[in-house]
């Protein structure tokens, strides 16, 4: 190898390098969803700003020290994710593509409190490292809020609420209310309507309907009646599952799945917005 050669190979090394610990001195990484729960496969992601991204030869390794308090909010877990850049090269674009993001797939995590320590290394040696630190709960996340349906079942519908209570019996907690819009026996649009606290990612209780007089100036005069009993399970990102027991014979009991159909504006959205392109190794 001449002097050329190996002057061109030390100044390209010398760039991915730097390159590599620019990327990681922006980093500016998140889970997602913001606040997981433990039905959640965990991103740790960020936005790029630089226009640089990592290639797709990028190992991932974690390693978990688990709690004593395992699989109770007061639980602490810390973890190593090791992001080997070894391999991965450095892809640039320019210009820079607007809302550019890349994330790393963690995976599901018990309960409790997580300090997840990443770090950056390049030919076994540490070009950055950050700390991440977030909880993992057994309720749904915020994203949770907004309009649900089975594809199915188009015509019927779900709207979840998630609402802060700032006093009552549950002060500090949060009040999952579930709004069904489906039919009666007779095929007639009706609603059915059930709150309660979630655990254990399911909020279940009774539901009901009401009744009232016709649309005109003045209070509606509202009936409450028992319409049965409802659950609503979280499972994940954008997916749920509703049960339902009906106090209408008509009605069959059963169970569907629902994804995500809206969410309201502004809302932190709880997956990564651009593609994945590495996993989380237990070993």
């Amino acid at each position: 190898m001449n002097q050329v050669t190996q002057l061109l190979r030390g100044c390209a090394l010398l760039g991915v390098l730097a390159a590599s610990a620019n990327l990681a001195a922006q980093a500016s990484l998140q889970t997602y969803p913001s606040d997981p729960s433990t039905a959640d496969d965990i991103t740790i992601g960020r936005q790029i700003f630089s226009g640089c991204s990592y290639g797709p030869e990028v190992l991932v390794e974690i390693q978990t020290t688990d709690s004593a308090d395992e699989g109770t909010a007061d639980a602490r877990y810390y973890h190593t994710l090791d992001i080997d850049l070894t391999n991965s090269g450095v892809v640039c674009a320019s210009p820079i593509p607007p809302d550019m993001y890349e994330g790393y797939g963690i995976g599901r995590l018990p309960k409790g409190r997580h300090t997840i320590t990443v770090r950056w290394v390049e030919n076994d040696e540490s070009v950055s490292e950050t700390n991440i630190y977030f909880r993992v709960s057994d309720i749904a996340s915020k994203s949770v809020s907004g309009a649900w349906y089975a594809p199915e079942q188009s015509g019927r519908g779900v709207f979840v609420i998630r609402a802060p209570l700032a006093d009552g019996q549950y002060p500090g907690e949060n009040l999952f209310i579930v709004y069904w819009a489906n039919h009666d026996a007779d095929g007639n649009p009706t609603w059915a309507l059930m709150s309660g606290q979630m655990s254990d990612n399911i909020v279940s209780g009774t539901a009901i309907n009401t009744t009232g007089t016709p649309l005109a100036p003045g209070n509606a005069e509202l009936i409450q009646q028992p319409w049965g009993t409802a659950s609503f399970e979280y499972l994940g990102c954008n997916k749920g599952r509703l049960s339902w027991n009906a106090n209408d014979e008509g009605i069959t009991d059963g169970s569907i799945d629902v994804i995500k159909l809206a969410t309201p504006d502004g809302q932190v959205p709880c997956f990564l917005p651009d593609s994945i392109n590495a996993a989380w190794v237990n070993d």
